[in-house]
């Protein structure tokens, strides 16, 4: 169930995936894969747009004993409320990983995740310049090696920040970054393939790498909420 789930992400069937996912967790709710289950349905449903429905999984996933997986779980929420518009309490859910006493390898990583949201939300409540400067700190402190996913956030965030600050070749180059460099994390490269598409066809009048994102994306990554965006476009 978990595989086939995992194939939705890269264009597979979300919607079987997460049935069979749906049945083990119904099955199976004391197995010790349950909380790895609910986080991957929550993130099913976040790909295929339906992010309230993401939050409940999300904070089923946040109710496990483990403080690691309460700092993914707000990273999640934040993530999705983010998406319905709700800033200010993406905001609050990132605070929360921001501000946690904890500091191990894997508390320090997803802080620095819950900057990278926070410089994001920032850019859309109108202070992109105050985001810009979060995440080239984040950049500063933590090598590419070993932090693709991180790397594709920051800069899907930066390109955010610069296009609030009209600045669409250096948003262009950011989303460039995930696109070749950081690509490994399906989400952040579906949205990056986006924005490209327009980019590339608006600022730099080239069709051919416009059309190259717009193919990429709607056939690696169908039935994500970025290619229906741009299917409606």
């Amino acid at each position: 169930a978990w595989s086939e789930a995992e194939l939705g992400f890269s264009g597979g069937d979300k919607v079987n995936g997460a049935t069979m996912l749906m049945k083990f967790v119904e099955d199976h709710p004391n197995s010790y894969h349950y909380y790895n289950a609910v986080m991957t349905l929550g993130k099913l449903a976040a790909a295929l747009g339906h992010h309230e429905r993401a939050v409940e999984y999300y904070q089923k996933y946040s109710e496990a004993p483990f403080p690691g997986h309460k700092l993914r779980a707000s990273l999640a929420i934040a993530g999705s409320l983010r998406v319905q518009g709700d800033i200010e309490k993406a905001l609050k859910e990132c605070e929360k990983v921001s501000n946690i006493a904890l500091d191990s390898p894997e508390v320090v990583k997803q802080k620095k995740i819950a900057n990278v949201v926070k410089a994001a939300c920032l850019a859309e409540l109108g202070k992109p310049e105050e985001g810009l400067k979060i995440i080239e700190q984040v950049l500063k402190e933590t090598s590419a090696e070993g932090s693709p996913t991180l790397y594709a956030f920051a800069y899907n965030a930066k390109g955010d920040c610069n296009r609030k600050l009209n600045k669409p070749q250096q948003a262009l180059l950011d989303y460039l970054h995930t696109d070749l460099l950081f690509n490994q994390d399906s989400e952040a490269h579906a949205e990056a393939l986006f924005h490209l598409s327009t980019l590339w066809r608006e600022v730099a009048k080239n069709t051919e790498r416009s059309l190259r994102a717009t193919t990429i994306l709607r056939s690696r990554y169908a039935g994500s909420r970025w290619a229906k965006n741009n299917s409606d476009e």
